[in-house]
């Protein structure tokens, strides 16, 4: 399962011009791209260029993350010291909500600088009875995670000057995608 996951769930279809690679889908993001935003991988034994499946961003992501795992055990551990038995919450769930919502926090949209790190915020706190499931968790800049605090995160989202009905709305999509798959909190 692992290695599937990791090869992405869209394919990665290709828009030629000519004999010329214009734009691709990335398999992790499945959003059209222009091949710019691709990395080469080499060249085909045909003699012509070949693109990596992801995108460029979405392999930063995934590389980024791949590097900070201890710190998702962390979390996981923390989560059973605070109580919570049953914790289901793997790192590659983390990596796919990064993904989902482009590497940028869920609230504020702020991209991280080189050595940052999102933290995993509960929508639904855990001392209001939320557990630790991926259609809980989203990535937040520790700005909005720690002014955020234990409220329902609706309520405090609809106050921030940052507020974006946009944002509001992919949080409700990450949300429905993952609880049709059934990873949902209940």
């Amino acid at each position: 399962m692992r290695a599937k996951r990791m090869q992405g769930k869209y394919d990665g279809r290709t828009i030629m011009q000519g004999n010329e690679v214009v734009a691709k889908v990335c398999t992790f993001c499945g959003e059209l791209k222009s091949i710019d935003s691709f990395a080469k991988n080499g060249v085909g034994p045909d003699g012509v260029v070949r693109y990596r499946d992801d995108c460029k961003i979405c392999y930063n992501i995934r590389r980024r993350e791949n590097a900070s795992k201890k710190k998702h055990s962390d979390f996981v551990g923390g989560m059973r010291r605070r109580g919570e038995v049953n914790v289901k919450y793997s790192h590659q769930e983390w990596k796919e909500v990064v993904i989902f919502f482009g590497g940028e926090c869920a609230y504020c949209g702020r991209t991280l600088h080189k050595g940052e790190r999102f933290t995993r915020d509960h929508l639904i706190p855990v001392s209001e009875g939320g557990l630790t499931t991926p259609d809980n968790i989203v990535p937040a800049c520790s700005s909005c995670n720690s002014s955020k605090g234990a409220r329902e995160w609706r309520g405090w989202f609809m106050e921030q000057p940052f507020f974006s009905q946009e944002r509001m709305n992919k949080i409700f999509k990450w949300r429905s995608i993952i609880r049709s798959i059934g990873g949902e909190n209940k």
